[in-house]
């Protein structure tokens, strides 16, 4: 399934949407959700070994007992449900399948009529009860009626990716078989290949996922996003030696985007290109866009010094579009578990990333760190990048205290390691402007 990525449980799997959300709520119960919020369907597995008390209506029923019996006494267990289809065998699933839907009765209804139903459409229901030898897995999906039905496709082709059984049980599955299986879906197919029991292969250098193997041993439940996780730290880390042979599959998880001075451009030589290829023998061969404040947009591999040229591109037939598109996608991955520090004082307000990076100027790139600031810096705001490795955010209504952050910024970037920029940024809802010019003389007060 393309676009799709495995949801994994102790004792069942299946594939879901890439966008949806998954959250595990116990070892063998998982809740998937439409990015939209138009369904959630929530995975409940039970073990049909013991023998059941025939009053057991929320068990699943021991061989003897009809699966079609349990599954009306299931659903009778909602109480506010009637159902609208009878249980019936799904034809062709792989597995004994069984399915019903239903909607909230009458008198649910009748209230939301009160506040404008239209509004708020009456809200429907799928089961389905999944049997396979000792296993079964319980499944049942709520959404507003139209949305079921208009998400119906997706819904089938969750269930039918299902996988039951002692032998799909997640434990019962070689560990670095699952780990691979896993980073292949995340990062790119037959990037990552399986070594031994705990050693994977990225780019042909050795990687050890003991680390991963302990969390698994704990959690097996959260090993697809464990390996999501880290592989994206990884790939931010490694950047592993690049050749001439190397394709677009190969570079596309490690590309990011980087802020240039345009004073550095006529340093950027042909060897920091990925290629070294005869083609990029100029610097203007590397791909750079103009952006804000003398600032270009190029886009290197991992943290090394290596550039995306015009040679490149054309090597691996893609567009500077899709450059841009994955490097941020990339630097957003490295961004998203990182938080910004920072307080509010009697004049003004200022967040920074605590420790130093070479990505972090970058990430005034992103619309999710300029979101997030919007809640503590108001709508319009201002950020600087002085030295590569910072990126800092600040707002004051008193122009002689911006005036004195203006001046801090500046003498950051004299006594910078790797100079970005002296001015600031004016970071509005509509993007990002530069400043048109910066006082004369910076000023002489303090706050």
């Amino acid at each position: 399934m393309k676009g799709w990525k495995t949801v994994l449980s102790e004792n069942f799997t299946t594939k879901v949407p890439h966008d949806y959300t998954v959250i595990a709520l116990d070892k063998d119960v998982v809740e998937v959700q439409d990015p939209s919020g138009l369904f959630v369907m929530h995975f409940q597995h039970r073990s049909v070994k013991a023998k059941i008390h025939p009053d057991d209506t929320v068990s699943v029923p021991a061989q003897q007992i009809p699966a079609y019996h349990f599954m009306r006494g299931w659903i009778k267990s909602f109480a506010s449900i009637r159902l609208t289809d009878d249980v019936s065998q799904v034809v062709g699933t792989k597995y004994q399948t069984l399915t019903a839907a239903g909607i909230e009765k009458h008198h649910w209804l009748s209230a939301l009529k009160k506040f404008g139903a239209s509004k708020n459409p009456q809200r429907g229901y799928r089961f389905w009860l999944i049997r396979h030898e000792e296993s079964a897995l319980l499944v049942w999906v709520f959404g507003p009626t139209p949305s079921l039905d208009f998400t119906r496709v997706i819904q089938d082709g969750i269930l039918n990716a299902v996988q039951l059984g002692k032998e799909i049980g997640l434990k019962s599955r070689p560990f670095i078989e699952t780990v691979v299986e896993l980073a292949n879906e995340h990062v790119g197919a037959d990037t990552v290949a399986a070594v031994d029991e705990q050693t994977v292969t990225i780019g042909g250098v050795k990687i050890r996922v003991n680390q991963l193997h302990d969390t698994w041993m704990g959690q097996p439940e959260n090993l697809a996003e464990d390996v999501r996780d880290f592989f994206d730290d990884l790939l931010v880390e490694y950047t592993g030696e690049l050749n001439e042979i190397d394709g677009w599959q190969e570079v596309r998880t490690r590309v990011f985007p980087s802020l240039i001075p345009e004073a550095m451009l006529p340093t950027l030589t042909p060897k920091d290109s990925v290629t070294g290829s005869a083609e990029a023998a100029q610097p203007s061969s590397i791909i750079t866009e103009p952006w804000v404040n003398n600032l270009f947009i190029a886009y290197r591999v991992g943290r090394s010094d290596r550039y995306i040229t015009a040679a490149d591109l054309a090597n691996w037939d893609i567009s500077l579009d899709t450059v841009h598109e994955h490097a941020l996608a990339n630097l957003a991955r490295s961004t998203r578990k990182l938080s910004m520090s920072g307080g509010h004082s009697d004049k003004y307000a200022l967040f920074s990333f605590p420790a130093d990076d070479v990505m972090n100027s970058s990430r005034m790139l992103l619309p999710l760190v300029q979101k997030n600031l919007r809640a503590h810096l108001g709508t319009t705001y201002y950020m600087a990048v002085p030295d590569r490795h910072v990126l800092l955010a600040f707002s004051s209504d008193d122009q002689a205290t911006l005036s004195w952050l203006r001046h801090q910024v500046e003498i950051r970037f004299t006594n910078a390691t790797e100079p970005l920029s002296d001015r600031l940024f004016m970071v509005t809802p509509d993007g990002i402007v530069g400043e048109e010019r910066r006082p004369q003389h910076p000023p002489a007060t303090s706050a």
